[in-house]
């Protein structure tokens, strides 16, 4: 995906139309990605979280959702966006290491 497609990607997460069938981990960091760039970081924390748990629970899979992960997650991922030179993107994460 480009970040183009994040970004479109990034608004159906955001309405929680989103089919969580196809929404791969890569998916969650680009998703993530945007909602960063987007918000400052608790606003992005809380648009993200609402989203992801509304999306889990229409999935049927309610419990799926965990708020410590998810802060966790977009924690690491923040600090990792702020050290990086260039503007990251989900596909970036594929050549850095963890």
């Amino acid at each position: 995906m480009t970040d183009r497609d994040y970004r479109i990607l990034a608004d159906r997460f955001e309405a929680e139309t989103l089919d969580a069938s196809g929404f791969s981990h890569l998916d969650h960091i680009g998703v993530a990605c945007q909602m960063l760039q987007r918000y400052d970081f608790l606003d992005a924390a809380r648009t993200y979280s609402r989203a992801l748990r509304g999306i889990a629970s229409k999935a049927g899979a309610p419990g799926k959702f965990n708020l410590t992960v998810t802060l966790a997650f977009l924690s690491l991922l923040s600090e990792r966006m702020a050290s990086t030179p260039t503007k990251p993107s989900a596909n970036s994460w594929r050549k850095t290491p963890t």
